[in-house]
């Protein structure tokens, strides 16, 4: 996520979230890089 969407991002998500509500996400590096963490898992995985 590129930082200038961050803030916006966080601020819909407090919104959506009830008060004790917790967002759980799954991220995963779409990019070519290698070595880790995180380490990279391809699509099939």
């Amino acid at each position: 996520m590129q930082t200038s969407v961050r803030p916006p991002w966080a601020q819909r998500i407090e919104k959506l979230l009830k008060p004790s509500g917790e967002l759980i996400t799954l991220m995963f590096p779409m990019d070519e890089r290698s070595g880790g963490p995180p380490y990279k898992v391809s699509v099939s995985e």
